[in-house]
């Protein structure tokens, strides 16, 4: 197979001037595939850059891309993003064009090379997507060991990034969760130095970036968020991220404000004739996130009934387990219920109680 892709290549190649000519098109059109089928998946830029990226892996003519082009396919997959038939419409459309372009000279070889390229890309997409739904599905997770460590060339991108937003003086976002309430502010980069690299924080409340807490910093021109360690405060006005690296932001999906509780709450949750006590950690006006000291038979969309008290109310309300998760030495369960009940004024003034009493503090601390 590697002999047939070389000469593939070989052949196409004799066509440079076509591929250097038609990336912007290509781009053009994954840009407008991918907002038909994922609407708001990225921004403007950020789907440049991601098409810019793809058309060099696929059309650069150097050694093998399959590898990389599975990996590639099996990490968007885990994300939640199908770029199989984003990809393939805009390879289609690319294989026509082609075809017209060697219309003039009868060249059939090359688009006939083209095409053979293309399906040898689709089998690669369609072994990415074979190989994440064979793997084996279990309803409780084990403890993750963390982010993924970065590769050299994705930190030496990622510096890169960092010192042109740098140089162009940008704004930034800066984001961090403070007891599950979303603390933003405006930052801009004021240097670099080895794994670390240095924000202005002049319009942040300074005491919700601690030490060692999760820093999210996002800007149209990065292609995903990027995420690091608050480390060590030079001066007040002044924040260190260290270890960065590209990550998800799974609380951008959440559709309600989530707020932790002061004190763990305890709850009683059962399941057909069994009854198993846990406490309530954080809570929303459609969920709860309940800890337990034991691993509970909660799989995925089991439905059960929950039982705590808040602010000397008793509610009683059905759930369904979302994932029931593997943490150090206790379980995390995450479960759901229908907001239009008959506590839901109730559990909905606790929530913007506490994210008031949770702001009001931080600004205490800044102040002092």
């Amino acid at each position: 197979m590697q002999r047939e892709i070389s000469t593939i290549f070989k052949t196409l190649k004799a066509e440079k001037s076509f591929f250097s000519s038609y990336q912007n098109k290509f781009i053009d059109s994954f840009q407008n595939h991918t907002e038909k089928h994922r609407p708001g998946l990225l921004t403007k830029t950020a789907l440049t850059n991601f098409g810019a990226k793809l058309y060099q892996l696929l059309f650069s003519f150097k050694g093998d891309p399959r590898s990389d082009l599975k990996a590639f396919t099996m990490k968007t997959i885990t994300c939640d993003v199908d770029i199989k038939p984003i990809v393939l419409k805009s390879l289609l459309i690319m294989i026509g064009d082609f075809a017209t372009h060697n219309l003039k000279k009868l060249n059939i070889e090359a688009t006939s090379a083209l095409a053979s390229l293309v399906e040898l890309y689709t089998q690669t997409i369609n072994e990415a997507h074979s190989s994440t739904q064979t793997e084996p599905e279990t309803s409780y997770h084990e403890e993750s060991s963390g982010p993924v460590q970065p590769t050299y060339k994705e930190i030496e991108t990622i510096l890169e990034l960092l010192k042109t937003l740098e140089e162009n003086n940008e704004t930034l976002q800066a984001m961090t969760y403070v007891e599950e309430v979303p603390i933003v502010c405006n930052v801009k980069i004021t240097g670099q130095s080895g794994e670390f690299f240095e924000l202005s924080t002049e319009s942040c409340i300074a005491s919700s970036f601690k030490d060692d807490r999760d820093v999210y910093i996002k800007h149209a021109s990065l292609p995903k968020v990027l995420s690091g360690k608050a480390h060590h405060f030079p001066h007040r006005d002044s924040l260190r991220i260290r270890d960065p690296y590209f990550t998800d932001l799974p609380q951008e999906g959440r559709k309600f404000l989530r707020v932790a509780t002061e004190a763990p709450i305890p709850i009683r949750v059962q399941l057909n004739s069994e009854e198993y006590t846990c406490r309530i950690k954080d809570i929303s006006i459609c969920g709860l996130g309940i800890i337990s000291i034991d691993k509970l038979p909660l799989t995925t969309d089991t439905m059960a009934q929950a039982v705590f008290s808040l602010n000397g109310i008793e509610f009683s309300l059905n759930i369904n387990i979302r994932y029931n998760i593997r943490e150090q030495h206790f379980f995390r369960i995450g479960s759901s219920f229908d907001m239009h009940n008959e506590y839901e004024d109730l559990i909905s003034k606790y929530v913007t109680d506490r994210q008031f009493d949770i702001l009001k503090s931080l600004k205490s601390k800044a102040s002092q």
